[in-house]
């Protein structure tokens, strides 16, 4: 949740400690890449300059969900020797430049590249040079290099957002929505939500680079999609006359601290949303549904479209 808000998002300076829970405020702006590495048997590909074009928010079984759509700037794992090695020790060799004439991207010092059989801990890389500490591999022209799988600390994982711990509060404004999904009483009853934030990611290669030159954001929307009973025509009213509205998403878990003063929490704000589809499925034997598609749209008195903050128990120097 942190890194997949952080990279679809702008997350501010974090406040808060241990004890109390860390805040982490979420603008909309350019957030930040991030390097993958998926480990492949014996060897990793690494992934690097990773960003999320698109975010999508879901509840299957009642429980949150997030999946992400990524661009990487580029990739590495497996490379070939171009000069060979004739054993004894050494501290340097050379990466076919086949695929790409800088095939070293992607990797830096502290890494393990394994050619020959042999360990190789980098201590720099350069182009298609790559220096190392001493050792004494021996491998032939064209021999594969990988990179070393890393070993993983597996973190405690805690419990998921549920929908039924979610308050939604529907408004004229974000004030309105805000002050509705503060209460159980004043929040509306939804029955499934699904939320979609786009980076619309600019991606184009040209020179100086086989992969992608630069992954930049345009243009971002912002989807809300909600089922709730049909129970008056107050919506119906507002997709035809096309009004503004604010949606407020407040997702609550576990309590922090022992007094039960703070828990963690996911809020995400729509200041300006128009609901551009409200169709009633008509089912023998259902009740009736509204189920509602909102556009996102920037809100010229609040000056913003979509806000929210993370409340958990991870400092913001950790992502």
């Amino acid at each position: 949740m942190n890194i997949a808000d952080n990279m679809v998002l702008a997350k501010g300076t974090t406040t808060g400690n241990a004890t109390d829970g860390y805040t982490h405020p979420l603008t909309v702006g350019n957030g930040k890449s991030y390097t993958f590495e998926i480990k492949r048997g014996m060897y990793a590909q690494r992934f690097f300059g990773v960003r999320v074009d698109e975010l999508s928010i879901e509840f299957p079984d009642g429980q949150m969900q997030l999946s992400a759509s990524v661009k990487a700037q580029g990739q590495v794992g497996i490379m070939s020797l171009g000069v060979a090695l004739a054993g004894g020790a050494i501290t340097t060799l050379t990466l076919d430049d086949t695929y790409d004439i800088d095939p070293s991207r992607g990797l830096v010092a502290g890494d393990v590249i394994v050619v020959g059989g042999v360990d190789l801990t980098i201590t720099t890389v350069s182009g298609t040079t790559v220096n190392f500490t001493s050792a004494t591999p021996t491998a032939a022209i064209g021999d594969p290099i990988y990179l070393k799988a890393q070993s993983v600390t597996q973190p405690t994982l805690q419990d998921p957002f549920y929908l039924g711990n979610l308050l939604v509060g529907l408004g004229v404004d974000e004030t309105a929505a805000t002050t509705a999904s503060a209460t159980r009483g004043n929040a509306s009853k939804i029955y499934d939500l699904a939320i979609v934030i786009k980076s619309n990611l600019f991606t184009q290669n040209g020179t100086n680079r086989i992969d992608p030159v630069q992954i930049i954001p345009r243009t971002r929307e912002a989807q809300v999609t909600l089922k709730q009973l049909f129970e008056n025509v107050n919506q119906r009213q507002k997709f035809l006359d096309r009004s503004k509205q604010a949606i407020t998403i407040n997702a609550l878990g576990k309590f922090i601290k022992a007094d039960f003063s703070t828990q963690e929490n996911l809020t995400l704000k729509f200041h300006n949303v128009k609901l551009i589809e409200n169709d009633n499925v008509l089912e023998v034997g259902e009740y009736i549904r509204d189920e509602q598609n909102f556009e996102a749209l920037y809100d010229d008195t609040d000056g913003k479209a979509v806000a929210g903050t993370l409340v958990n128990r991870t400092a913001g120097t950790a992502y």
